[in-house]
């Protein structure tokens, strides 16, 4: 009866929110054609050439056996550190080299070819759709914080906050005793993965396309109605409390749906911590647009969404803190375009890559320590 009356009440939910839409498309016809505009705009300029060639290469990867091979030399850091497959080492690089959604098409590709298990496609799905060097570089360090060094130190924020996410995330027992077998599927032949793999990279770029032009016109629609406006009062504590004000809330309600059109709105922020900030936590989470993209590519699996959507929330939890400690370093008694901000953002990003590369060493070793103790136990009894 509860599951009958639930299922009802989704339903009902569903039916308002189509009736809704279709009365905002039909009300306000020029804001959802403008939406539309800025959506395929977006697609052209920066999507396309961006992330369809990673999507083919990702896949090709997967198809030939290169991931698999590749993650056989990566499996005693990927088990210590992540307790997952040597396979899923490669979904990780692609997923920081290529950006939103090239590490979740990674992941997925590998669970369809059974290079991993359920549990682990879910962990590393939390773990490797991340937001790539050339957005972080070139849009949130060049254009939103106004340094070119900025772009790299927000890439280490980014990459430190994946792997706090991983340590968090990962089994605290026997992961490491659950993992997938090396040669689960063997390669295709070359002219079949190519082929394969340009029509599942056009394929999910279609997905991601679309995703992209549909928030537009969402995000279009919201403002003429005033809703954003009133999310953005909503989020204005937030705001304050990351030291911006309702130029950082605006900036923090558009970037909640879409990254792209929220790190535009971070321009309009003039504390240069806050933008740091906010870049920081945007490009963690990601925004609900990455979110459906990633979904999209899940739907001919049974991977379950709710642990990725929780890790994106930590990764943008936790980049926004780190950003706020290297704020309170970087930006005291220096102003944009300085040598001095300049020499501290490298400074801060040799420190965040140090310390992660530390702790990666002191997993490894941990992790090998405690196998040697295993197996001299394990000797004893026999």
């Amino acid at each position: 009866m509860k599951r009958a009356f639930s299922a009802r009440g989704g339903r009902l939910a569903a039916d308002l929110l189509l009736l809704a839409a279709t009365a905002a498309v039909v009300c306000l016809p020029s804001p959802a054609a403008q939406g539309a505009r800025q959506g395929l705009a977006l697609c052209g300029e920066v999507l396309l050439p961006g992330l369809f060639p990673f999507f083919v290469l990702s896949a090709f990867a997967v198809n030939t056996g290169l991931v698999a091979r590749l993650g056989r030399r990566a499996e005693r850091v990927t088990r210590a550190v992540f307790r997952l497959p040597g396979a899923c080492a490669a979904a990780l690089v692609l997923g920081l080299v290529g950006g939103y959604p090239v590490g979740a098409s990674a992941a997925a590709e590998l669970y369809r070819r059974g290079l991993c298990t359920k549990d682990q496609a879910q962990r590393l799905l939390a773990m490797c759709n991340n937001s790539g060097p050339a957005f972080l570089f070139g849009v949130l360090g060049a254009r939103v914080l106004g340094f070119a060094s900025g772009g790299a130190l927000l890439f280490a924020i980014h990459v430190a906050a994946s792997l706090l996410v991983c340590l968090i995330m990962r089994p605290r027992r026997g992961g490491e005793d659950k993992l997938a077998p090396r040669e689960a599927v063997s390669a295709a032949p070359f002219s079949r993965c190519l082929t394969d793999a340009v029509r599942s990279g056009f394929s999910s770029i279609l997905n991601v396309c679309s995703f992209v032009i549909f928030f537009s016109v969402l995000l279009s629609l919201l403002q003429a109605a005033g809703i954003l406006a009133w999310f953005s009062r909503l989020l204005r504590p937030a705001a304050a409390a990351l030291g911006g004000g309702q130029e950082l809330g605006r900036a923090l309600s558009v970037g909640f749906f879409e990254l792209t059109n929220g790190a535009s709105a971070l321009m309009t922020v003039q504390s240069g911590g806050a933008r740091l900030v906010g870049a920081a936590l945007l490009s963690g989470w990601g925004g609900w647009c990455v979110h459906f993209q990633t979904l999209s590519l899940l739907a001919d699996t049974d991977l379950f969404p709710a642990r990725y959507l929780l890790g994106k929330a930590l990764h943008g939890v936790f980049s926004a803190c780190l950003a706020a400690a290297a704020a309170r370093f970087l930006l005291v008694g220096a102003s944009p375009g300085s040598p001095v901000l300049a020499t501290r953002a490298v400074t801060l990003l040799l420190l965040l890559v140090f310390t992660c590369i530390a702790l990666t060493l002191c997993l490894v070793s941990l992790a090998g320590r405690l196998r040697k103790k295993r197996r001299s136990r394990l000797k004893k009894h026999d």
